[in-house]
């Protein structure tokens, strides 16, 4: 079962252009290793999120809720885009 973003993260602040994003977009499944060191976050969105901003959401959700803890975050991204999102667009 699915949660909205900001179900799963309520206390994560960012700048509202990515909350706006982020507001669209569903966390499907949270998991951890056996060590709790490392955590996947795996996120449905209906648009586009570049790869840069993921890594920067990573790294904030890594700062903003494990503040004294060394800890991995990984966010695997699945997309489903609307048909102007061709491969041809997307390379370019």
């Amino acid at each position: 079962m699915s949660k909205l973003f900001f179900e799963v993260f309520p206390s994560l602040t960012v700048k509202d252009d990515m909350r706006k994003l982020l507001a669209e977009t569903e966390i499907t499944k949270v998991s951890a290793d056996r060590s709790k060191t490392s955590i996947r976050i795996y996120l449905f969105a209906t648009r586009l999120i570049y790869k840069k901003q993921i890594f920067f959401l990573e790294r904030e959700i890594a700062r903003q809720l494990f503040p004294n803890r060394a800890m991995e975050i990984k966010i695997i991204e699945t997309f489903r885009l609307s048909g102007q999102y061709t491969a041809k667009r997307l390379l370019d």
